[in-house]
């Protein structure tokens, strides 16, 4: 477990530190100063091992991983005193992780909007958190009518104008670990691009969409984030140091797997991007 900071989306500065804390776990036998991380392989086998090994359904994991990101959204909202969060979700878990996190803000009666790139596959996850947010009535719009909001702002289904990106927290989640192909035309680029214009405060999940998870380079366009919170551990991409320009600051989600099996899948390194002051906003956390 670990924290890679580095505020410098738009040379802006971030106010305040999250106030979440993980004494760091490791193997008696690694040295205190190594720090395990993951590469896009490894966290498929840790989330696999999880589910057919220990029994712990996805939906569990999913969950987990979406009261951690709610928290970091929720403070950065109240630190940077909006009133909004605007979520733009992915087809996959990554997406299903942004429509949990979207009924978790609306249960605490904040402002929240989810905009969808399309439908999450039939049976998955992310669609079971897709549709118990449609039950609650969680506002939905697609990517097209956010792009167009430059031009025409975007009315909620109480006909009242949504308030512009700049005054909401942005939180991508659109691709995760899985993308592995240059994101170089069409919506999503457009949509991604669009979000790196005109967005105030953006909050990634688990890595920024278009960034390489292992390589830590951008597959094309690639969003900036303020803060990435990635889950479990960092990714491998985040030692390359060129990566902080796009992660921003790295929180560290707690997923609710054992350490054994971060041990176990994880690479230890001693990136000197890593700290000991280990920052989790997971369920665990008061």
């Amino acid at each position: 477990m670990v924290r890679v900071h580095a505020d410098c989306r738009g040379g802006r500065s971030l106010r305040g530190r999250l106030p979440y804390n993980l004494p760091m776990t490791g193997h008696p036998e690694e040295p205190s100063e190594s720090h395990f991380v993951l590469d896009r392989r490894a966290a498929r086998q840790l989330d696999a091992a999880a589910i057919e090994r220990l029994g712990m359904p996805g939906i569990l994991l999913m969950e987990h991983a979406a009261i951690g990101i709610a928290r970091v959204v929720d403070q950065m909202r109240v630190e940077a005193g909006l009133d909004a969060v605007t979520i733009v979700c992915g087809t996959g878990n990554n997406g299903g992780d942004g429509w949990a996190v979207a009924r978790l803000l609306a249960n605490q009666n904040i402002k929240v909007r989810v905009v969808n790139t399309g439908s999450a596959r039939t049976g998955s996850d992310a669609a079971i958190n897709e549709g118990i947010a449609q039950r609650m009535g969680v506002p939905i719009s697609d990517a097209t009518s956010l792009i167009q909001e430059k031009t025409t702002p975007l009315m909620s289904r109480k006909s009242a104008p949504w308030p512009d990106l700049a005054s909401t927290v942005v939180v991508d989640a659109i691709f995760g670990i899985g993308l592995d192909r240059p994101l170089v035309e069409g919506e999503i680029r457009e949509l991604i691009d669009f979000i790196n214009r005109r967005a105030g405060i953006v909050v990634s999940v688990d890595v920024p969409s278009g960034l390489d998870a292992d390589t830590g380079r951008p597959l094309g366009a690639c969003i900036r984030a303020d803060v990435t919170t990635t889950m479990a551990a960092p990714k491998l991409g985040m030692s390359n140091p060129d990566s902080v320009a796009w992660t921003g600051r790295i929180e560290v989600i707690d997923i609710g797997t054992p350490p054994d099996l971060l041990i176990e899948f994880g690479v230890a390194t001693q990136s000197p991007l890593i700290e000991d002051d280990v920052r989790d906003a997971g369920p665990s956390a008061t």
